[in-house]
């Protein structure tokens, strides 16, 4: 079983993941593409997001 802090800290990471999501798909919604569907561009926005989540990382280390 996960210890409490751990726990926490995946459910602040995972809250996070989601309001990017949300932040991205809102972006391209305004901007009238359908980038979700296009190859690409859904790479193109895992790169973006893995690439906050290694930025979060190395500040908390």
């Amino acid at each position: 079983m996960a210890q409490p802090r751990h726990r926490a800290k995946a459910l602040q990471l995972w809250s996070k993941l989601c309001r990017m999501a949300q932040e991205f798909k809102r972006q391209d919604d305004e901007a009238g593409r359908r980038s979700w569907n296009d190859p690409a561009t859904t790479l193109q926005h895992r790169a973006d997001l893995n690439s906050e989540i290694l930025d979060h990382g190395s500040r908390k280390s």
